[in-house]
């Protein structure tokens, strides 16, 4: 009798102690890919790493102070007018103090510049917060919730040398996922990558598609098909429209002030001109990192290619970029859904605003084409699909699904994945953390169980409008989806503001007669129903308008538009 104790007793024990082993098993862990530039670099030529990027705000200074002479000549000829010395001389300084980032020919580093060790243990949440290194966390904001959730010992931040080739990467990442997975005790893994990072998520799905141990992908605004903004960057054709940067500031600042429509309009030709010449100068510099070339769109990198590049000498750069944008880039589609046969969810997030910055005529977030990231037919800024289009459904080929947006600015239809990419209209690029509406998406699709499209989620339509509190005010018809007003005939005005009161002064909309607005104060997160008196039937698109003032902005007028259709 004492014998069977003793052993029922040890099988409990056993029992017990391999419990939370087998609960921290059950986590899946998540892995952040960050955008261009967010990983640091450092020279391991010495006994001591050094940082290489970013760079020391000291060494720009001791940089002007060594060359102060040729500097001050050459601002003194910018402030009379001319302005290609001032750039030229910024470039000079700004090569000498990133010495250390140039590449050889062949892509690979001239200098023993390399990341921070990929090693699990030392870049999960737990241990880099713990240790001080939060300069290490990528996408913060998204680590720290995913470590509410699952535990900071179960989130990681991949990092990466972003001079680098998106096919180094992503084998590299491939070896880090690999580890994790070693590290956890998990059999699958979320993975999450922004902007440049959400495209060697996207080279990484594609070379391993039928291995990758992925559970959800989120790419958030992916740089999938490259953007137009490289060609202009490798050639110096910039331009830097007042209004647009400002409001892209604001947004990535978070920002209520909303100053962008004061400045419409405003060129400053001199400070374009400077930076043209900048541009030109220190082109130099990233000439060899074939993360650039990666970036290219199809068509600019086979027109820049021979003309830029020694195919001798940069054989090995041309060979893996050639595999990037021969291999990877036509395949997306295919590549993404060998990946969801085996069970994976792969989502991409696509932005678009109605500014341009730096140039180009491409609908964008400010930086990337959002036709480059998510594959759908659009109109060039400014502009809007024609009455009556229809959509070209070259993918989506199912007639019950609408994949025109409201705006009547995408077609998705045509995308990587039409029923399981979101466009938000007016977010601009890495802007995600601001917006409340998109952050919850985000998470929602990485932690998700089971099979997710655009369908999956009532709260989150595949056309949405941005909600960040830099834009004060949303409106939609009472249960019915963004952009839609169905046969509602009651309006949904939310005071977007966590912290300040938003005054409805006035609602319009063509053909449609609302009950009076104006007067309604909203304290922040407030909704307010204003009810359709009459309407006419709504023959395609048509835009709502809400007026307002901010309180406690001195009472500034302000007017936001939204489109909708039936």
């Amino acid at each position: 009798m004492k014998r069977a104790l003793s052993v029922l007793t040890a099988c409990v024990m056993l029992l017990c102690a391999a419990v939370p082993a087998f609960a921290a098993n059950e986590e899946i862990p998540l892995i952040t890919v960050g955008g261009y530039a967010s990983s640091q670099l450092y020279d391991y030529s010495g006994d001591e790493p050094q940082q290489a990027w970013p760079f020391d705000p000291q060494a720009a200074l001791k940089q002007t102070a060594s060359d102060l002479p040729n500097f001050t000549i050459s601002l003194l000829k910018f402030l009379c007018g001319s302005s290609e010395s001032l750039g030229n001389a910024v470039a000079d300084g700004g090569m000498k103090i990133l010495e250390k980032m140039f590449c050889n020919e062949d892509g690979s580093s001239v200098y023993n510049v390399n990341h921070y060790p990929n090693d699990p243990a030392l870049t999960n949440y737990k241990h880099l917060t713990d240790s001080g290194r939060l300069d290490l966390v990528r996408e913060k904001n998204l680590s720290a919730a995913a470590a509410e959730r699952i535990g900071g010992e179960n989130v990681f931040s991949f990092q990466y040398d972003f001079r680098m080739g998106g096919y180094d990467i992503a084998n590299e990442l491939s070896d880090y996922v690999n580890a994790v997975l070693k590290y956890t005790g998990a059999k699958k893994v979320n993975i999450f990558g922004m902007s440049y990072g959400g495209f060697v998520v996207g080279a990484y799905l594609s070379l391993f598609a039928d291995s990758a141990p992925i559970n959800n992908a989120v790419l958030d605004v992916p740089a999938l098909g490259g953007t137009s903004f490289a060609k202009r960057f490798f050639l110096g054709e910039v331009d830097f429209p007042v209004a647009s940067l400002i409001s892209l500031g604001e947004n990535i600042l978070g920002k209520e002030t909303d100053l962008a429509p004061l400045f419409d309009g405003v060129k400053l030709p001199r400070v374009e001109a400077l930076a043209s010449a900048f541009l030109k100068r220190i082109s130099v510099l990233p000439l060899h990192w074939g993360s650039l070339w990666d970036l290219l769109t199809p068509e600019s990198y086979e027109q820049l290619k021979p003309v830029m590049l020694d195919g001798e000498a940069s054989a090995e750069l041309i060979r893996k970029s050639d595999v990037i944008h021969h291999e990877i880039m036509p395949n997306y589609r295919s590549s993404f859904l060998r990946c969801m046969e085996r069970g994976a969810n792969v989502s991409i997030i696509c932005n678009y605003v109605d500014y341009t910055a730096f140039g180009g005529d491409r609908l964008a977030d400010m930086l990337l084409d959002a036709s480059q990231v998510s594959g759908a037919v659009c109109p060039s800024v400014g502009k809007r699909f024609p009455r009556g289009y229809s959509a070209v459904r070259t993918v989506c080929t199912d007639s019950k699904h609408d994949h025109v947006a409201p705006s009547m600015k995408i077609d998705a239809s045509s995308a990587y994945l039409p029923e399981n990419t979101w466009f938000v209209d007016g977010q601009y690029h890495g802007t995600y953390t601001q917006d409340p509406n998109t952050f919850a998406l985000i998470e929602r699709l990485l932690f998700a169980d089971g099979r997710t499209d655009v369908y999956s989620f009532a709260e989150f339509p595949q056309f949405e409008v941005a909600q960040a509190p830099y834009y004060s005010v949303n409106a939609v018809f009472k249960g019915e989806q963004a952009g839609h007003t169905g046969d509602s005939d009651t309006l949904v005005i939310t005071n977007l503001s966590p912290s300040r009161s938003v005054l409805i002064t006035g609602v319009s909309m063509p053909g449609v007669k609302f009950s009076k607005p104006s007067g309604r104060l909203l304290k922040p997160g407030e909704s307010a129903e204003i009810k359709v008196i009459s309407a006419k039937p709504l023959d395609g698109r048509a835009e709502l308008k809400v007026s307002y003032v901010k309180p406690a902005f001195g009472k500034s007028a302000a007017v936001r538009s939204f489109d909708f259709v039936k």
